[in-house]
């Protein structure tokens, strides 16, 4: 390689981390801290005595407010939808270097208590010290998981949506009008059930480090929207059996998600004695009636059906079925670590 080279492909470097720099950042860091505001202003507002009433309208205005600002910024040109799509992988960059940092100040913080525990030093990087790390009033793990990661999705595949309108004047592709509407349904319900997590036993128990901290900026909302981000460009007729199947897959599972979380929330607050259940080695109650008379794990099995129900549309190709087979692999992990406690 000649030195004009060298020197041309230097200057394409800087030129790309500048760009880097100056938007993809600012757009990062705007988003959490705008999600910050939004939180604590919310909350401020009691609505009701009850803290699950007042987290649900907290998310249901949290997220109207996001999806508004983002119509706004892209309505004003500002920052317009197609930017964010085509900066797509700019911002996943942008996002795990943010990751790393807030991982590196929590694992400081944690130091103390590494030391006391004597935890090893890279298990307390990834994995965490602290269980309920607050700032400000603010519950880490569930502003990450519920309030930037989540609402993050939605508002991407509102990006792609405006994306859409720029590249098809009057008629939006089906596939993608079918997948967008199935996801924001899913968002929304998500949002209005989340209180259900503030007294899950696994967010109770989990640490806070980079996988967590990793997943909610980088992992969740960059991998779920694949589906809605590759049918953006597709203009090809799609076969109608894919449609079908898509919305039968989703209904499915849908049902079966919620039918599962509402005899969960019901058996949690009443312990009635029709639902049976099992206790495991180290207390947790896991429900054997119902729908997991039937298979092991139907909860698993619902969001699984609605993820390939968001994967159908996009045909044979490869990488929209990124997101349901690494569910599988996750659940794979989950369903083998259960046993073992059970056993």
């Amino acid at each position: 390689m000649s030195k004009g080279d060298m020197i041309t492909m230097n200057d394409n470097i800087d030129e790309i981390y500048q760009k880097l720099r100056q938007h993809c950042f600012a757009i990062v860091l705007g988003w959490i801290l705008i999600q910050g505001f939004l939180f604590l202003s919310i909350k401020k507002q009691d609505y009701q005595s009850s803290e699950i009433v007042s987290c649900r309208w907290n998310g249901m205005i949290t997220l109207i407010c996001s999806l508004s600002g983002v119509y706004l910024l892209n309505w004003l040109n500002i920052i317009r939808g197609s930017y964010i799509y085509d900066n797509i992988h700019k911002i996943l960059i942008a996002s795990v270097i943010t990751s790393f940092f807030i991982s590196f100040l929590l694992f400081i913080r944690g130091n103390e208590t590494r030391c006391l525990k004597q935890i090893h030093p890279i298990i307390a990087f990834f994995y965490g010290t602290d269980i309920n790390f607050t700032v400000a009033g603010i519950n880490l793990k569930f502003f990450l998981e519920f309030r930037v990661s989540l609402i993050g999705w939605i508002c991407f595949n509102l990006c792609f949506f405006l994306k859409t309108m720029e590249l098809y004047t009057y008629r939006r592709p089906p596939a993608f009008v079918l997948v967008f509407i199935q996801q924001i349904f899913q968002g929304f319900q998500l949002i209005w059930n989340d209180d259900t997590r503030l007294q899950d036993n696994e967010m109770k128990r989990d640490t806070i480090g980079f996988l967590r901290v990793f997943g909610s900026l980088c992992w969740f909302p960059f991998l779920w929207c694949l589906p809605c981000q590759y049918l953006t460009l597709v203009n090809y007729p799609i076969k109608r059996l894919y449609m079908i199947g898509s919305v039968v897959f989703f209904l499915i599972g849908m049902f079966i998600y919620r039918s599962m979380r509402n005899q969960q929330e019901i058996f949690a607050q009443s312990r009635k004695k029709n639902i049976k259940s099992m206790a495991y080695n180290d207390g947790f109650l896991s429900l054997i009636s119902s729908y997991s008379s039937l298979c092991q794990h139907p909860f698993y099995l619902g969001n699984l059906l609605i993820l390939i129900s968001w994967s159908l549309p996009c045909g044979s190709m490869p990488i929209p079925w990124i997101l349901p087979t690494y569910y599988l692999l996750v659940i794979y992990h989950r369903i083998y670590h259960e046993d073992l406690i059970s056993h």
